[in-house]
């Protein structure tokens, strides 16, 4: 079964360009979780009108698809009525309601990182930064230090509905494993540990002393002119 198992996935790996293997995310969690990139347990995220904002290590998704990658912790999403911003650590995104990037705001324009939440004060985008809270003129599109005495809403997470956070945590399985490196390890036996290579080297050492003996003995009895002799019940006259 070694064998079989070594020769069919070497001639799988002799196509990898072919069969794309390389670009080929395997999807099952167990596959993942051996490899210990499995997706995380996901309980929260932000809800907003017009869906759910949520992340699992820098990959940010919506409504259980990714959005993008990269990207520092997220900290919030709201909509303001007009607009939607979503907020991450050093960085805060202004988007239409069909997710185009109309804006982006960083330390560039006075958000001292790192920013830690966003909220509304009357209809008034605000963010709590390192150096306090500032908030967003729409005229002018600008940030200044927020003055009036009334507390923002901050925006909190809520529980993740089961349906998005199994969405979630399936698009991230899919930046799991490659099938080239399944292949690969399936092959060598590193798949299985320390114990799978050894293994894998036994049955190859084996098979190589199997072929040299075959070949020794073949050329022994050629040289000697004799054939070996038949074990067994001679035949009948």
């Amino acid at each position: 079964m070694i064998v079989v198992i070594t020769i069919a996935t070497g001639l799988i790996l002799n196509h990898t360009d072919a069969l794309q293997l390389g670009s080929k995310h395997l999807r099952p969690t167990w596959i993942n979780a051996w490899y210990g990139r499995a997706a995380p347990t996901l309980e929260h995220g932000f809800e907003t009108p017009v869906g759910w904002f949520s992340q699992i290590g820098s990959q940010l998704f919506f409504d259980g698809r990714e959005f993008r990658r990269d990207v520092s912790p997220l900290r919030g999403a709201l909509w303001n009525g007009t607009v939607l911003y979503v907020l991450c650590a050093d960085h805060v995104l202004e988007l239409d309601k069909k997710l185009t990037v109309l804006d982006q705001y960083t330390s560039l324009d006075g958000l001292a990182a790192p920013l830690m939440r966003i909220g509304l004060a009357g209809s008034g985008v605000v963010i709590e930064t390192a150096r306090g809270v500032m908030e967003l003129d729409p005229v002018t599109a600008t940030w200044g230090t927020y003055a009036a005495s009334s507390p923002p809403r901050w925006n909190e997470q809520d529980a993740l509905p089961a349906e998005i956070a199994s969405d979630v945590a399936a698009q991230f399985a899919g930046e799991g494993v490659t099938a080239e490196r399944v292949m690969l390890d399936l092959h060598s036996g590193r798949l299985f540990g320390r114990w799978g290579v050894w293994i894998v080297d036994a049955a190859a050492v084996a098979l190589l002393l199997l072929a040299l003996s075959g070949v020794y003995l073949y050329f022994k009895f050629k040289r000697n002119g004799n054939a070996p002799r038949r074990v067994g019940p001679n035949p009948p006259p």
